[in-house]
């Protein structure tokens, strides 16, 4: 189904990717000149209706094209990229979070089934660094995940075939299959996941976050930094070393980074961590976060099998939970990342409310004895 905010699979799109040219970057800089070489069609005017101020920004504009132009554009759209001056300067890191994800909707996008905001421009420059693209506002076809509101197993279930469609589609392949990840030098980029979390667990920002009046909910063994730190290292270090399950994903995909359509189908956005990595770090993710702790203990095995059933559907290997369950353990730990998350990116009240469910999954799972026990 494709209609001019919401896609299930293939999307055409105008791109310019590592321009020369700079990008807007303010949100002063986003005219009606811009927008019609961006989008090819003559605009006349626009006016900026709402701007949302995030880890990135979403600038949604009110557009009129030029007398006697016919266009399936709509007249509202969204402008998302790294126009957030607080964020760019207390994390230069999220530079590479905003290419990514427009790498995202040129490179990987079309060639999806997944639910997904129907995109118009996708653009990268080499002048400030800047990733933008410009989608539609899919408010009137679709609500929002909230963490604060935990999903049902059923809607969980729909979010992982989602999954499923993604990696499947990507199984088997290798990073050097996407020479996007890489930079000009050929060497790898930098996983943007991974560099926000090290930045996150230096010794500053994690007394701010752990300061006794403001700490997060989590079990007192989860808050050692230092054995935090080398937990996630060694996570790291045996994803790397063990390319098992690896396929094109997320990589940040909670539950406030979908959307649920009007039929009730579960898309996912927000992909500025986009990567090549394990699968399996997506369905933990998602999974131990999506639902209460009372509902994740008793559906998680179901919704594990479900998810690995779509997934050899879909393409990829055929696989049984007893394949990826200490691969799944160890995964739970990336949920820690929100007990880390400062008050400049999420509110509290979300930060404790999720934070509460995956720190009760690196628990019950004990994530943190498996990886301290050696590969």
């Amino acid at each position: 189904m494709t209609t001019n905010t919401l896609v299930r699979g293939p999307m055409s799109l105008r791109s310019a990717l590592n321009s020369d040219k700079a990008l807007p970057l303010v949100t002063e800089d986003i005219t009606a000149d811009w927008l019609s070489e961006a989008l090819g069609v003559p605009v006349e005017e626009i006016k900026q209706a709402t701007v949302v101020h995030g880890t990135s920004t979403k600038i949604f504009l009110d557009i009129t094209y030029a007398d006697g132009v016919q266009t399936e554009i709509p007249t509202r759209l969204c402008v998302k990229g790294g126009f957030n001056p607080a964020i760019r300067e207390a994390f230069p890191e999220m530079w590479g979070t905003y290419r990514r994800e427009t790498e995202f909707y040129h490179h990987i996008a079309p060639q999806t089934s997944m639910l997904l905001p129907r995109t118009w421009y996708c653009g990268t420059d080499t002048v400030n660094g800047q990733g933008l693209f410009i989608m539609s506002d899919v408010g009137p076809e679709a609500t929002f995940g909230n963490p604060l509101e935990p999903w049902t197993p059923d809607r969980v279930a729909g979010a992982l075939r989602q999954l499923a469609s993604l990696h499947g589609k990507t199984w088997n392949s290798k990073e050097t299959d996407y020479p996007w990840l890489y930079g000009e030098d050929g060497t790898k980029l930098a996983n943007p996941m991974r560099t926000i979390i090290r930045a996150l667990l230096r010794p500053e920002p994690w007394a701010i976050r752990f300061a006794e009046e403001c700490r997060p909910p989590v079990a007192p063994e989860l808050q050692d930094r230092e054995r935090m730190e080398r937990a996630y290292e060694l996570l790291w270090k045996y994803t790397d070393a063990n390319t098992r399950f690896h396929a094109i994903i997320h990589g940040d995909n909670h539950v406030g980074n979908t959307l649920i359509a009007k039929d009730g189908t579960p898309g996912f956005i927000d992909w500025q961590c986009l990567q090549h990595g394990s699968a399996i770090h997506d369905l933990t993710y998602f999974l131990t976060g999506a639902l209460t702790v009372e509902d994740r203990r008793k559906h998680e095995v179901s919704l594990i099998e479900g998810y690995l059933e779509a997934l050899h559907a879909e393409g990829g290997p055929k696989l049984s939970k007893d394949d990826i369950w200490d691969e799944y353990r160890r995964h739970s730990l990336h949920g820690f990342l929100w007990a880390m998350t400062p008050l400049k990116m999420q509110p509290d009240d979300i930060v404790f409310a999720i934070t509460k469910r995956y720190s009760a999954a690196i628990v019950d799972h004990k994530s943190l004895e498996l990886l301290e026990a050696g590969f």
